[in-house]
């Protein structure tokens, strides 16, 4: 697998994050904001979310390193391009 600076980051926002929605969890159950029979849910939900979240740049970067160059200049391309027509839509619809 790739390991870069961004990846070894990007782990620690997502372990920041699970853990803050691991402590919510427990102060719903602390204070009987959340039933046990739904923590259990949340937890699964959590950690299925916390997984996809930590393979998501391992994914990306084997897919964008595997890509021919010219593949990757559309890409850039239609980000751009999308990036342009958002900020036109905003001008646009603020002078509405």
């Amino acid at each position: 697998m790739i390991e870069t600076n961004l990846m070894r980051g990007w782990a620690g926002i997502v372990e920041a994050v699970t853990l803050v929605a691991f402590t919510i969890l427990a102060l719903g159950l602390i204070v009987s904001a959340v039933k046990l029979s739904d923590a259990v849910r949340y937890v699964g939900t959590i950690v299925v979310v916390l997984i996809l979240l930590l393979m998501l740049p391992a994914i990306m970067m084997s897919a964008w390193s595997a890509m021919p160059l010219w593949q990757q200049f559309g890409i850039v391309a239609m980000v751009i391009g999308v990036c342009l027509w958002w900020q036109l839509r905003r001008k646009t619809s603020d002078k509405q």
